[in-house]
């Protein structure tokens, strides 16, 4: 979408050095989803210095923004800061009045096509700040939102977004490079234009980390890369012990989400433009 159609609110000063900064971006999420439509929530932080810096999109799963998932994305914002990245988390959720679709999967399908368009309002609205690079906004996603984000590594005139002509429009540049944490590996595009890295445990039973390799043998076009992590769960990167969750195994293991940070850097870094 051009960023003159792109309703904005910011509250905080970006070009303060590092700044945080909160604020809403209006997302029209498409002519199919028009009743999830929202003034999508999003908190912002940005390294010291003088820009522009490369961005990160963060996207949540099927439980929203709660306390361990909040930390865990705080975390990763810390990381990429400190790498020298600006890092937006964005919630869908909230002022749409969700709780979770984690139960549901006629919500979680709907959720994981209306938020593909959150992706891309907020992709425009960092690509018309001062302080971002605009050639190099990336995106990352835990589970729902992994899922989200391994569909946006295709080309996205055969995506989603194509018939509200959101990415025509723009006239800007796609994703620079994508990183799914714990995806729905059937999601993957056989044909990627976008690099994709996915970073999954060996002990997931939620989202089965098999598939994302055996598509290993089958995607083609830009680079595509899985690491598994041993012993670890679907949430190896939260800050939460091992439990049970909505009928699944979830749980933090500190040494593959240390990994797992120091390896999504290096990949939005490789793919820079």
């Amino acid at each position: 979408m051009g960023r003159n159609l792109v309703a904005i609110v910011i509250f905080g000063v970006l070009a303060l050095a590092g700044c945080r900064s909160m604020g809403v971006i209006e997302s029209d999420a498409g002519q199919y989803y028009t009743a999830h439509d929202a003034k999508v929530r999003f908190t912002m932080r940005s390294p010291s210095g003088e820009g522009p810096f490369p961005a990160v999109i963060l996207m949540h799963g099927c439980s929203g923004l709660g306390e361990s998932v909040g930390r865990g994305m705080a975390q990763h914002a810390d990381h990429l800061v400190d790498a020298g990245f600006v890092a937006l988390i964005l919630d869908s959720f909230t002022t749409r009045g969700i709780d979770s679709t984690c139960t549901s999967s006629r919500k979680a399908a709907e959720s994981t096509l209306f938020r593909q368009h959150d992706a891309v309002h907020t992709l425009r609205h960092l690509q018309a700040l001062p302080d971002i690079d605009p050639e190099n906004v990336f995106l990352m996603g835990q589970s729902e939102g992994g899922s989200v984000a391994v569909k946006l590594a295709a080309h996205p005139l055969s995506s989603v977004v194509k018939d509200d002509a959101m990415v025509e429009a723009s006239g800007q540049p796609w994703f620079a490079a994508i990183v799914a944490y714990y995806p729905w590996c059937p999601h993957v595009p056989k044909w990627l234009d976008t690099p994709l890295l996915v970073l999954s445990g060996e002990e997931d039973d939620w989202t089965p980390s098999q598939g994302c390799i055996w598509h290993k043998a089958v995607v083609k076009g830009a680079p595509y890369d899985v690491k598994i992590y041993e012993d670890a769960h679907h949430s190896f990167d939260l800050p939460m012990p091992v439990q049970h969750y909505v009928g699944y195994t979830v749980g933090g293991h500190p040494a593959a989400a240390a990994d797992s940070r120091m390896r999504m850097i290096a990949w939005f870094r490789e793919h820079m433009r």
